[in-house]
């Protein structure tokens, strides 16, 4: 039956063949570019977490090396702080540190140092001497101080890394994440 329709012929047997070796051939090829995708993402998240540890490592050492500190958002916003930093200021947990500032010269010079250390691109600590008052000037719930006198201090400024680094960063949402998180030690 299949001699008689046509089926036989070599060109149409020569044609099946070659159709199921280019389906097995690109078949191969897709596997192949599939498993390198997915070891490369393992590397990825191998590196990813191995950055996290040392980053989790730097932030401890960091924390140990100073009397008092604190990590907060670009802007100076405290986001987590130390028992030494409470006992100093009291509770800032939220508190926009410029707004602690003793004067408002002060404030301003403040806010220009979390700019100069967010956009500072060398891991260097940039430092600033300031005077920060313990009562916000806000009606934050920040301690009533013990003294109206303001404490002067050393802040020291780093830039920590890792916000940028963990999220996915393209052109549609480049200008929606965060800016990063700053660790101050004083």
């Amino acid at each position: 039956f299949h001699k008689h329709v046509g089926y036989l012929e070599y060109h149409v047997v020569l044609s099946g063949l070659t159709t199921i070796a280019f389906i097995n051939y690109f078949a191969h090829l897709r596997r192949r570019a599939d498993f390198k995708l997915f070891q490369t993402v393992a590397a990825l998240r191998e590196a990813e977490e191995q950055m996290k540890h040392v980053l989790g490592a730097h932030q401890t050492m960091l924390k140990s090396i100073f009397d008092a500190s604190c990590v907060c958002s670009h802007d100076g916003k405290v986001q987590e702080t130390t028992p030494q930093l409470e006992e100093l200021l009291g509770d800032v947990q939220g508190v926009q540190l410029s707004g602690l500032a003793a004067s408002g010269p002060e404030s301003l010079r403040l806010s220009a140092f979390f700019e100069n250390v967010r956009k500072t691109s060398a891991p260097a600590a940039i430092m600033m001497q300031t005077s920060l008052s313990q009562s916000p000037k806000s009606g934050n719930a920040v301690q009533r101080p013990k003294t109206d006198e303001p404490i002067e201090i050393k802040i020291f400024g780093v830039k920590l890394a890792g916000a940028r680094a963990s999220n996915m960063v393209s052109a549609d949402n480049a200008d929606s994440l965060p800016e990063g998180r700053l660790f101050l030690g004083m």
